[in-house]
């Protein structure tokens, strides 16, 4: 048999192009949890109401089908959370789970020497949900930081003015923005002491070594009492939660404690090491690969089995180009 790995949101488009006759095998990564939503043609101009009441349940009952074929893998634990809040709760569901892959070098920060004046990074874009998650860092360290610490803020967004307009008052804290840094970025992180951030993002400060600490997501202002972990801290490959979230209880480390590592050799070398450990556990391309094929092998999911989910992914994707069409020539008159 030959395989496609895919997304959900890929199915309609897979359903148009291959032919039926070849009847591959299908695994489905869903690497976000919204990704089925993309199923539906049009869906910012459907009601809620239509989509809880006819769209949502379709979803659910695909979801269930692919599970029952052993053809769905999600990235990480916190998605079926999110299937439940959207599609209520999803019967007789087992899933697997495979994460996201981060390519590896050698070049890893060892033998960390104490110094005067600490850097810390932020690395992630300051969109709606992260700018709050970074603003709660820039409080607690102007509130909390007892040394000098240069903070480079690695990333920008829509969201930026919330972080431009904070001004600290501890004068121990200067904060630079450096946009978004593409060329030699390893070259760049590996020089900071402690890096902060969420997603995917993390696992780029963590693969060289670097401790590195995860941030949960919001959408408004973190609790004055939030507290924060340490990447090889996450579980079911989690690396950010969107708050509110019972499950970030757990986490007990403060600013205070992140520069006492930094002040420490051994104890910020067996931080740094857990962080590169974990990280090529669980997220080294090797890893991942393995681990989709061993689903591969799995699935009996097929192509012509596409035809049989509750959405009608022909009907939907005519509908999608029909809209399509229509828009390309209101831009074309504009």
């Amino acid at each position: 048999n030959s395989y496609i790995v895919t997304f959900p949101s890929e199915l309609n488009k897979l359903y148009e192009m291959i032919d039926m006759r070849f009847n591959n095998l299908i695994l489905v990564w869903a690497v976000h949890a919204d990704n089925f939503q993309s199923l539906i043609p049009m869906k910012r101009f459907i009601p809620q109401m239509t989509l809880q009441l006819y769209m949502y349940p379709k979803i659910k009952n695909s979801i269930e089908i692919l599970c029952s074929k052993k053809s769905l893998v999600l990235l990480h634990g916190a998605m079926p959370d999110r299937y439940r809040y959207l599609y209520g709760n999803i019967e007789k569901t087992s899933y697997s789970y495979c994460s996201v892959p981060i390519t590896t070098k050698n070049k890893i920060r060892l033998n960390h020497q104490p110094r005067k004046t600490l850097k810390f990074a932020w690395l992630g874009r300051l969109s709606s949900e992260k700018v709050y998650s970074l603003l709660k860092v820039l409080q607690d360290l102007d509130e909390s930081c007892n040394t000098s610490v240069v903070f480079d803020i690695i990333g920008q967004g829509e969201s930026d003015e919330i972080i431009k307009n904070f001004i600290p008052k501890n004068n121990d804290i200067k904060i630079n923005f450096c946009g978004t840094i593409i060329d030699e970025l390893d070259e760049i992180l590996i020089t900071y002491d402690i890096i902060f951030g969420m997603g995917t993002s993390v696992l780029e400060g963590s693969k060289l070594g670097v401790p590195t600490i995860i941030v949960d997501a919001s959408y408004t202002p973190l609790p004055i009492d939030y507290k924060y972990r340490w990447v090889y801290e996450s579980k079911d490959h989690i690396l950010a939660y969107i708050l509110p979230n019972q499950k970030i209880n757990s986490n007990n480390l403060t600013i205070t404690d992140i520069i006492t590592v930094c002040k420490n050799k051994d104890i910020y070398n067996e931080i740094s090491s857990r962080c590169y450990k974990h990280t090529i556990k669980f997220h080294s391309l090797p890893v991942v690969s393995e681990c989709l094929i061993a689903f591969l092998k799995e699935t009996s999911f097929s192509v012509q089995d596409i035809g049989n989910l509750s959405i009608n992914l022909s009907l939907a994707k005519k509908i999608h180009n029909v809209y399509k069409n229509l828009e390309s020539i209101l831009r074309k008159e504009i």
